[in-house]
């Protein structure tokens, strides 16, 4: 009598899921107001102030940095915003073609980071994800 042993196959599929900047993706998710603004969030960080957490792709063009103090965030925004309107004034006299709009002209939007929604989002995104999991 022979003996076999059956091995059964087994498949894991893993997926990897990557949300560069969750804080921001999450805003606006919620808030799709604030689809079209130049969005900074922020957090108090004792003595050093309220500094940058996080901030939307068109605040990173205009120079905003994680870790930089909020008012020179603003600053930076304002700065960039005061350079396109000027931009555009020479663009109207000038005869070449005008460059595409600046993203610092848009509405800017600050709030303080709430850490613990980006978090519960995240639950809720996994939780989601769960109802594709083969186990």
């Amino acid at each position: 009598m022979t003996s076999s042993t059956t091995t059964k196959a087994t498949s894991t599929f893993l997926a990897c899921v990557w949300f560069p900047n969750w804080p921001i993706q999450r805003l606006r998710h919620e808030q799709p107001e604030h689809q079209q603004r130049v969005i900074l969030l922020h957090e108090s960080n004792g003595d050093r102030g309220c500094r940058i957490t996080a901030c939307c792709e068109r605040a990173y063009q205009c120079g905003v940095r994680r870790g930089m103090p909020l008012a020179e965030a603003v600053m930076c925004h304002e700065n960039s915003s005061s350079q396109s309107q000027q931009h555009d004034l020479a663009a109207e006299t000038s005869p070449e073609p005008a460059d595409d709009a600046d993203d610092c002209q848009f509405e800017l939007f600050i709030a303080k980071h709430d850490l613990h929604e980006d978090l519960a989002a995240l639950k809720r995104v996994a939780c989601w994800a769960e109802e594709f999991s083969p186990l």
